[in-house]
């Protein structure tokens, strides 16, 4: 699977849900679990309103980390995969919003990024 798009709900300032598609074109969605590994792909219809298309090289399996897509301000965009991305979108906060704006946004960031690694810190502790 590879993220190929986004659904646009809101326009800036906000997390939005990745569109996964395999060699069929067909859509999907995941189900992640508290570490934001992908448990499973979903099959799902797209509303062409509200889907933005994107271009990700990087394949996405079972038990690895999800796509992440973060909207900014003024056509700003970034999307990875959870882990690689997750460092940018804090630094875009921090830098480019206001703090009144921000810290709800900055809580919800650094959340994922704690739920990602803090379970990988603890099976690497634990092998």
């Amino acid at each position: 699977m590879r993220v190929v798009g986004y659904i646009k709900e809101k326009n800036e300032n906000t997390f939005a849900n990745p569109v996964y598609s395999n060699r069929s074109g067909e859509y999907f969605s995941h189900i992640l679990d508290a570490s934001y590994d992908i448990i499973s792909f979903i099959k799902t219809e797209i509303k062409k309103d509200t889907f933005k298309k994107i271009y990700l090289s990087k394949k996405f399996e079972i038990n690895s980390k999800g796509g992440l897509v973060f909207i900014g301000k003024e056509d700003y965009l970034k999307y990875d995969s959870a882990e690689n991305a997750i460092e940018e979108i804090i630094n875009y906060i921090n830098d480019v919003l206001p703090v009144n704006e921000s810290k709800l946004l900055l809580t919800e960031a650094n959340a994922l990024k704690k739920a990602f690694y803090m379970i990988n810190s603890w099976s690497i502790i634990s092998k």
